[in-house]
């Protein structure tokens, strides 16, 4: 469910990615943490996100850091697949 969540966001941002993945959770410190995997043309780019966050989203909250986490992560993934393509 949260990866629609996601992947709707990563939509607006103008990119449809053919997968968005969560890997489980862990507890580090008092805070939660989950991996946010995105697939593009083979390429693999990743962001921390924090279990509060992905709570503000599910009830339709967005929140900064995680924006932050979601923008580096879509860069990252866009460099990665045009350094392919060069």
């Amino acid at each position: 469910m949260i990866e629609q969540v996601i992947k709707r966001i990563v939509e607006r941002r103008g990119i449809s990615l053919p997968e968005i993945s969560m890997v489980d959770g862990n507890t580090v410190g008092a805070l939660g943490v989950y991996l946010l995997k995105l697939k593009l043309e083979g390429q693999t780019s990743a962001a921390l996100v924090y279990k509060t966050d992905l709570e503000k989203l599910e009830m339709g909250e967005l929140c900064d850091r995680f924006e932050v986490s979601l923008d580096h992560a879509i860069l990252n993934l866009k460099l990665k697949v045009l350094g392919r393509q060069s």
